[in-house]
């Protein structure tokens, strides 16, 4: 999903249509330096070898509170297989999700492909504002909304949220 999200600016016609399931904002962003200064102590946790702390500190700050239980309900055993993962996503994955940086304004405008915001009704400010960001770059961004998700959307919605980015792939507001 990374991929999709930087790759039509410097392809944009190569590019096909992205959708961006929860997009987080850009660090640079007011709310998304505010969600990185709160998770910067979690790599303290994380590099002392606490591995359930730094995972569960986390997930606190992009789920709903009550996430371990509708995590186990949705997927059992995706919290044990999450810290087992724990290394990719803290190491290599969070670093990658500051899709934002390094874009320029002839970029961004050069960007004509049809574009979808994935939401989830419930989900945390920090991501309402990613798709704010790609409505203010991208006016003709579509969004579909997912009643009762959260960022963990893939979890406990994944028929809704495929459903939502088939029927937008196969019938996209060509630009």
């Amino acid at each position: 999903a990374l991929l999709a999200r930087v790759r039509p600016a410097p392809h944009p016609g190569r590019s096909l249509s992205p959708a961006w399931p929860e997009p987080p904002p850009p660090f640079r962003r007011p709310p998304g330096a505010q969600w990185l200064a709160g998770i910067l102590p979690l790599a303290h946790t994380y590099a002392a070898g606490d591995v359930p702390g730094a995972v569960c500190g986390f997930y606190d700050s992009i789920y709903q509170p009550d996430w371990r239980a509708r995590m186990e309900r949705a997927r059992p055993g995706a919290f044990e297989a999450s810290l087992r993962d724990a290394a990719v996503a803290l190491e290599s994955d969070l670093p990658g999700t500051d899709w934002g940086d390094g874009l320029q304004a002839d970029q961004v405008a050069a960007v004509r492909c049809p574009m979808l915001s994935v939401l989830g009704t419930s989900t945390l400010p920090l991501f309402a504002d990613g798709r704010q960001l790609l409505h203010d770059w991208f006016p003709w961004c579509q969004d579909a909304d997912i009643v009762g998700g959260d960022h963990m959307l893939p979890i406990e919605y994944p028929g809704d949220a495929a459903s939502a980015i088939a029927s937008f792939l196969a019938h996209p507001n060509r630009r």
